[in-house]
């Protein structure tokens, strides 16, 4: 078993949409099939749409077949559908030139949500030369056309400098052009911003008004960012019950963060660590790690191998993650090591960048990199063996170029050692980390 390390970026995390819901029949029905089969571009472009959807099994290849035959009838929708299968690999070579290509005859038939995409590609340079002006155009063209999401990489553009300068009275005029359409990332963007902005007036009623807004339409992102106004240094009793309510809301929303969050509040209680709080804690790490929580499956470790469990929340929600990754890494070695042969040991991680056009796009995903550790304990001949994304699988190998280690031993000897890594990339919440704390 190959040890995991795990991304987390401080951002709203988000998951990007295409731009058309399909209400008609999608099921590939043989009436589909038939209507399909005699050239109907509408049944082709449903049957892509199942295929790719298909929650037990999607099939791509099967998807982006259907998706051809829509773009040879003059289908925009299937080209920007088909834009996304090429960019990402799925079902098809992945190929940026054919992504932007698809992405442009989309454009040209009026599919004007495809500006966002393009814009992305010139920010970035993927498979074209990086030109910011180029992005700012394109993707306000398409916020402009009323597509919400551009609205919100704009907003996000604005907030973090990327590919324009900071403007935070921009970044809430684009947030609130989107919220006024009920969407619940640009009413969260309009609180932070209310919340932190040192250059505006604070409204903490205000921004709750916006986080309860997105919260309602379950999302726990805002239940979260909801619960960090409550729980601060110094809050009241009253505050902190509002804020454990939020968490609970959040964690029967199957939030895994929650748990460890309702975890750390158990022992930040004024009444102290206590044994049913330690209970109620270790109850809800489990819980997380059943959600896929990282970080309480790393408590909950950290407990299994003696240390008591107050200090292995600490340790977790303190040290940063690549000296933990470290530390956890040498505990598995140790456990598969044998007398005479031991793999590579860590000795120095580090995290990838986080793609700013995904991060933009509220995009998370993961890439698995084999790679070989040579006899000095460098990293060689780093590969990739799968991602979600390729701008993720670039920044993944990168880092790993810097990973150092104690070479692998095999009966004694000093060997280069073949070795595979998941990288996870994670958008997280940045308001909650430091409204509990374990000290």
């Amino acid at each position: 078993m190959t040890p995991k390390l795990g991304v987390w970026i401080l951002a709203a995390a988000s998951c990007f949409c295409a731009p058309f819901a399909w209400t008609e029949e999608t099921s590939a029905s043989p009436l589909l099939i038939e209507k399909a089969e005699a050239g109907d571009t509408a049944s082709q472009l449903a049957l892509g749409i199942a295929a790719e959807d298909n929650e037990t099994k999607p099939d791509y290849a099967t998807a982006a077949r259907w998706y051809r035959r829509a773009s040879d009838a003059g289908s925009g929708m299937a080209d920007w559908h088909l834009g996304m299968l090429y960019e990402t690999g799925e079902g098809v070579e992945q190929s940026y030139d054919q992504a932007r290509a698809c992405y442009e005859r989309a454009l040209a038939r009026g599919i004007e949500a495809a500006a966002m995409r393009l814009g992305l590609f010139y920010l970035e340079g993927w498979g074209v030369k990086s030109d910011r002006e180029r992005t700012l155009a394109l993707v306000t063209r398409a916020a402009e056309s009323g597509y919400v999401p551009a609205m919100n990489v704009l907003s996000g553009m604005y907030i973090a400098g990327i590919g324009v300068a900071k403007n935070n009275q921009h970044a809430l005029a684009w947030a609130e052009r989107a919220a006024a359409y009920d969407d619940k990332d640009a009413q969260l963007t309009i609180g932070a911003i209310v919340m932190r902005d040192q250059n505006m007036r604070r409204d903490i009623r205000l921004a709750r008004q916006w986080y309860q807004m997105s919260a309602e339409q379950e999302y726990t992102t805002a239940m979260l960012a909801m619960a960090s106004t409550f729980l601060k240094r110094g809050a009241t009793d009253d505050d902190r019950a509002n804020g454990r309510r939020w968490l609970e809301l959040a964690l029967e929303n199957q939030s895994s963060e929650a748990g460890f969050l309702l975890a750390v509040y158990e022992f930040t209680s004024p009444d102290g660590l206590t044994p049913p709080a330690e209970t109620r804690a270790r109850a809800f790490l489990e819980r997380a790690v059943a959600l896929g929580c990282l970080e309480a499956s790393e408590v909950l470790e950290l407990e299994k191998s003696g240390r008591p469990l107050r200090d292995s929340l600490r340790h977790v929600a303190t040290v940063p993650m690549e000296v933990r990754y470290v530390a956890r890494s040498a505990r598995w070695i140790e456990a598969q090591s044998t007398a005479g042969n031991r793999p590579p040991k860590f000795v120095k991680a580090v995290s990838p960048v986080y793609p700013a056009t995904l991060s933009l796009a509220k995009q998370e995903g993961t890439a698995v990199i084999r790679f070989v550790v040579d006899t000095k304990g460098f990293v060689q001949e780093p590969v990739i063996v799968s991602t979600t994304h390729p701008a993720f699988a670039d920044s993944a190998i990168q880092a790993i170029r810097q990973f150092r280690f104690e070479p692998g031993i095999k009966d004694g000897r000093v060997v280069s050692t073949r070795m595979q890594l998941p990288i996870y990339f994670q958008l997280k919440v940045p308001v909650t980390r430091s409204s509990t704390r374990t000290d």
